[in-house]
């Protein structure tokens, strides 16, 4: 037993070792400063006990990029299921929402969407026009700024330390999260819609006779993934939400921040979910303590 023990620990002492190199390596081009290139940032958490299985930086603010496009796919669930829209509603599309930069699925004034497409097409293509004309609906049906029902959402949640500017994550310097808050975001979906949920793990959208594939490669690769979304910005960096059921029906989300790039965005991904399946089958608390000094990290980690 003391030998099964001493091995169990020393795999999961590789597997941090793992991960902290990934995270190096994702961090050697970023400094700290929110204004300039974004800092690498994640957490790994347990949903049903709310369990941190493992955090670094997670309560830096950083740029969101189109995981910010999950809060109005949570007001359109929340509008739906007030009846204020249905499935099947049309999408008006505006002069402004075609304007929006890429990505994009290029609608137009006489294009037909419906609702539910609009919100498939930003999982799966991360659709910034499209975005853009859901939050003018939004906006339209509650009677108020954009910005502000988003907001008045996050502090709902308990993101305190989140501001939204727009709703596809397009890059400002006034519009920002943290890991952590894009946790009780993506955890939220699940628990307040989670008849709604599936939709995340839409791997392929049709529209207009087009096909468009998902970027999320957590969700075609990793085993037992579930969702949910990704982003991406020049200053943001590469960041994902993401959620896995375990072989043993436990449910792990992970948010990440700035990665270097999507391959080693989605390396993390697996290690990071590796290393909690790990620490849920093994019932080995780890108590890890971060230091962060000028963009280096250092990680003490003590097996209790």
């Amino acid at each position: 037993m003391i030998n099964k023990n001493n091995t169990m620990r020393h795999i999961i002492k590789l597997k941090i070792i793992s991960i902290h190199i990934l995270i190096l390596l994702s961090t050697s081009l970023y400094t700290v400063n929110i204004n300039a290139k974004q800092q690498f940032s994640a957490i790994l958490m347990e949903p049903k006990t709310n369990k941190i299985l493992y955090q670094y930086n997670a309560k830096k603010k950083s740029f969101p990029a189109s995981l910010t496009k999950m809060m109005i796919i949570y007001l359109t669930f929340k509008a739906i299921n007030e009846n204020k829209i249905t499935w099947e509603t049309i999408l008006p599309i505006s002069q402004k929402a075609m304007k929006q930069e890429p990505s994009k699925l290029e609608i137009n004034r006489t294009d037909i969407i419906t609702i539910k497409e609009a919100i498939l097409s930003l999982i799966v293509k991360s659709a910034n026009d499209v975005a853009f004309a859901l939050g003018e609906q939004i906006a339209k049906i509650y009677h108020n700024k954009l910005s502000k029902l988003m907001n008045s959402q996050a502090k709902k949640l308990k993101m305190f330390h989140t501001n939204f500017i727009n709703p596809s994550g397009l890059h400002n310097k006034k519009h920002f999260s943290t890991s952590r808050d894009m946790m009780k975001l993506a955890v939220s979906l699940k628990r307040d819609f989670s008849e709604n949920f599936n939709m995340f793990a839409t791997a392929t959208f049709q529209y207009k006779n087009k096909t468009y594939k998902t970027t999320n490669n957590t969700l075609i690769s990793y085993p037992g993934a579930t969702g949910i979304k990704t982003g991406y910005t020049k200053a943001a960096g590469f960041n994902l939400a993401s959620s896995i059921i375990t072989e043993d029906n436990q449910e792990l989300f992970l948010i990440i921040f700035g990665a270097k790039d999507a391959k080693i965005r989605n390396e993390i991904a697996a290690l990071l979910f590796d290393y909690g399946k790990e620490i849920l089958k093994s019932h080995q608390q780890l108590q890890p303590k971060y230091k962060n000094l000028h963009g280096k990290i250092i990680l003490i980690n003590s097996i209790q």
